[in-house]
C-alpha cells in the first residue's frame, strides 16, 4: 500500500477527540454530528453518511460519503473522527492530487498516511468516499527485542520507543510508564525500543549502551528506572562515573558492567535499533505503539485499554 504523506506536514492538533477507537456513543455525541440520525450502522443526515465498522461497542473505522465539492463538511467530518484539525490541508490536498484521486477506485483507493491514521479516498461520479482507520502495523514489521516486561509470549504487545535523555520520555516512563508495568494485563507484555536521538541528546546512545551492558546481567529494568531517576549524568561530557555508579547501586557486578561499558560492546545492537526505528518512520520520542496501532496519547491509560478491546 502506497501511502502520501502530505497532510502529514500541515496538520494541526484541534481541541476535539478522537473518535476512532472511541464508543459509538461519543462520535453520535459531537458536535460535527447535530443533525445526523443512526441506523444500525448508518449515520446521516440528507447529504452526508458515515458507515461504521465496530468492534464491540468501539468505532473500528469509517467511512465518508458526501458530494466531493462539500469539503468543508468532509473536513468538520475528519476532525471529529480523528481528533486533528485536518480541515484546510485536507482541501489543498485534494486540490494538489485530483488526478490520482480521479484515477482511485474502491479496489484500489488513494491511501494517506496521517499521523496515526491511514485515510483512503476514491470518488463515484461527484461523490467523495473517504475511509479513515488507525493504521495497523503487521507483526512481523516489528524487530523482537528481550528488553520485556511482562508474560514474553503475552500476545498483546506494547512497544515503546525511548529515548533515556529525553524529557518527555521521562515525563512518561516516570509519570506513568514505571507503575503501569507493574501490573500489566497477563496478555499484554511491554518492550522497550531504544531511539537515542544522538543529535540533540549527545549522552542518549552511550546510556541505551550502559542500559544493554545491565541487560546482560538481567537488570534492565532497574537499571532503566535508574536513568530515568538519576539524571546528574545528562549534560557531563564523560558520564561512564555516573553510569558505573548506578550500576552499583542496581547490584550489578561493576567490573563486568564497566568492561562491557568501555569496550561498547553492544553498539551494534543500538544500531539495529535505530534502523528499526527509522524503517517505522520515527522520528520523536517517546513514540509508543499497543499491537500495530500507534498510540496517540500514551500517558492515558484508558486509551491502552481500549486498543487491547480492538485487538482481543
Amino acid at each position: 500500500m502506497r501511502l502520501h504523506p502530505l497532510l502529514v506536514l500541515t496538520l494541526l492538533v484541534s481541541n476535539a477527540s478522537a473518535q476512532i477507537a472511541q464508543p459509538v456513543s461519543t462520535l453520535v455525541a459531537q458536535p460535527a454530528l447535530q443533525g445526523f440520525t443512526l441506523e444500525g450502522n448508518t449515520l446521516s443526515n440528507g447529504s452526508a453518511t458515515l458507515t461504521l465498522e465496530r468492534k464491540g461497542d468501539l468505532l473500528k473505522a469509517a467511512t465518508v460519503k458526501l458530494a466531493a465539492s462539500d469539503t468543508v463538511q468532509m473536513g468538520k467530518l475528519l476532525n471529529a473522527l480523528t481528533g486533528y484539525d485536518f480541515a484546510e490541508p485536507l482541501v489543498g490536498f485534494l486540490k494538489q492530487n485530483n488526478a490520482p484521486l480521479e484515477a482511485a477506485t474502491a479496489a484500489k483507493p488513494l491511501n494517506v498516511n496521517a499521523e496515526e491514521y491511514t485515510l483512503s479516498f476514491y470518488k463515484q461520479m461527484d461523490i467523495l468516499n473517504l475511509n479513515v482507520a488507525l493504521t495497523q502495523i503487521p507483526e512481523s514489521v516489528f524487530r523482537k527485542v528481550n528488553l520485556i516486561k511482562g508474560k514474553v509470549d503475552a500476545p498483546i504487545v506494547i512497544r515503546v520507543y525511548s529515548d533515556f535523555q529525553c524529557p518527555y520520555c521521562q515525563k512518561l516512563e516516570g509519570e506513568f510508564l514505571m507503575a503501569y508495568a507493574r501490573k500489566l494485563p497477563r496478555d499484554v507484555r511491554l518492550e522497550f525500543h531504544h531511539v537515542p536521538l544522538e543529535q540533540i541528546h549527545p549522552n542518549a546512545r552511550p546510556s541505551a549502551e550502559a542500559s544493554e551492558c545491565a541487560a546482560e546481567q538481567k537488570k534492565f529494568w532497574e537499571y532503566h528506572e535508574a536513568l530515568f531517576v538519576d539524571r546528574s549524568w545528562m549534560s557531563l561530557k564523560d558520564p561512564s562515573g555516573i553510569f558505573n555508579e548506578l550500576a552499583k547501586k542496581v547490584k550489578l557486578n561493576t567490573r563486568q558492567f564497566s568492561a562491557c561499558f568501555l569496550s561498547r560492546k553492544y553498539k551494534s545492537v543500538v544500531d539495529a535499533a535505530l534502523e528499526a526505528a527509522g524503517r517505522l518512520g520515527i522520528r520523536g520520542t517517546p513514540t509508543v505503539y499497543v499491537g500495530g496501532y500507534k498510540l496517540g496519547n500514551a500517558y492515558d491509560p484508558a486509551a491502552y485499554e481500549r486498543l487491547y478491546k480492538l485487538l482481543r
